[in-house]
């Protein structure tokens, strides 16, 4: 074992889940459980990103699998307050008009 702990808090909030810590090889399990159990109740998911302070290409094939099961339910994902980090990987991946993103300001203090 390398040492390195990857940790990520999956807090249920209204209309979703909020997201906090890191999103990788480590921690995309159990956020894409989450997500599944999550969406066997509804189709409709918005996740919070506003404290993701990592994210690799794991995390990105969760988003890419909710928003699919989502979308055959007849529902849709929708990522709010994104973080830096998660906006560069959405960038670096060309994947940034993909998802439907809303900026909440009131879920979240505002950056310095």
């Amino acid at each position: 074992m390398d040492g390195v702990v990857s940790e990520l808090t999956i807090t249920p909030v209204s209309g979703g889940l909020s997201l906090s810590g890191e999103i990788d090889g480590r921690t995309a399990p159990e956020l894409k459980a989450s997500v599944t159990r999550y969406l066997t109740s509804s189709s409709e998911l918005r996740l919070d990103m506003a404290n993701v302070t990592f994210m690799d290409s794991s995390g990105l094939r969760v988003l890419l699998a909710a928003r699919m099961t989502a979308r055959d339910d007849g529902g849709d994902l929708v990522l709010s307050n994104l973080s830096t980090a998660v906006v560069r990987v959405l960038r670096l991946s060309k994947l940034d008009g993909e998802f439907e993103v809303v900026d909440e300001p009131g879920d979240h203090p505002p950056s310095a």
